[in-house]
């Protein structure tokens, strides 16, 4: 029984010796790819379930895209370049809410667009006044809560 546990042992030993002698090359990730805007993230479907929306990188910025699901048509709904849309929401069918950081300051501004860009609007506040969505509550189409 001894005799059987040493080849086994010996067996063992051998096996996890040759494993480790391969040479695999590992590919090293570099900082600025590590750190850079997703080609695409923050996916959501419209309320109807006809559109699909996400945030994609455009002049080095997040900005919000939509996507027709019947026929795979992109189009671009915001275009900004000074800073990116941080967070975004369906508010109904035709409107989205979405929020972006006002000069570095991490305060947000926080604005509504219809789903093809047009019609923005920017959502007043007060000067120091901070913006943030914690929760979604259901939309009826005429009022969001903020």
């Amino acid at each position: 029984m001894l005799n059987l546990c040493k080849k086994w042992m010996y067996l063992v030993a051998c096996v996890l010796l040759l494993s480790c002698s391969r040479d695999v090359e590992v590919r090293k990730i570099t900082p600025e790819d590590f750190f850079k805007d997703p080609d695409k993230s923050t996916f959501q479907i419209s309320p109807d379930g006809l559109f699909l929306s996400y945030l994609q990188p455009s002049q080095g910025k997040l900005n919000i895209f939509i996507q027709s699901i019947e026929n795979g048509k992109v189009n671009q709904v915001t275009n900004y370049a000074d800073e990116s849309v941080k967070n975004y929401f369906w508010a109904s069918n035709d409107k989205l809410f979405y929020m972006k950081e006002k000069d570095s300051t991490e305060l947000y501004q926080m604005f509504s667009i219809n789903k093809d860009g047009s019609q923005k609007n920017q959502i007043q506040t007060t000067a120091k006044s901070r913006i943030e969505i914690i929760d979604q509550v259901k939309r009826d189409g005429q009022f969001v809560l903020i």
